[in-house]
């Protein structure tokens, strides 16, 4: 039987409950991924969740969730608990959640 390991990727992410303060109280300090995703319509923000189009699905991202960018500029959306398992910060990046 063949063994796979899963490729390393990088990424960049907002927690939900950080997007939704900023966007409220200081929209310039959300990240320019995040603030372009929400000019072309593929994030919607809501009084306590946001709508993600992700993967050509619509997904409703809640307080427990991370929104994440790959390098291609897809987007994901994750338990926090599954992005904290699969995910360190990077040596010298700010933490944005």
């Amino acid at each position: 039987m063949n063994q796979y390991q899963s490729k390393q990727i990088t990424v960049q992410a907002i927690s939900v409950l950080n997007a939704l303060e900023l966007s409220k109280n200081d929209w310039s300090k959300l990240p320019g991924w995040f603030k372009k995703h929400f000019q072309q319509g593929n994030i919607l923000i809501g009084a306590k969740e946001i709508l993600v189009s992700a993967k050509g699905f619509n997904h409703w991202a809640r307080v427990e969730h991370v929104i994440l960018n790959h390098c291609n500029n897809s987007l994901e959306v994750i338990k926090q608990s599954d992005f904290d398992e699969k995910f360190d910060l990077l040596d010298g990046e700010d933490n944005a959640n």
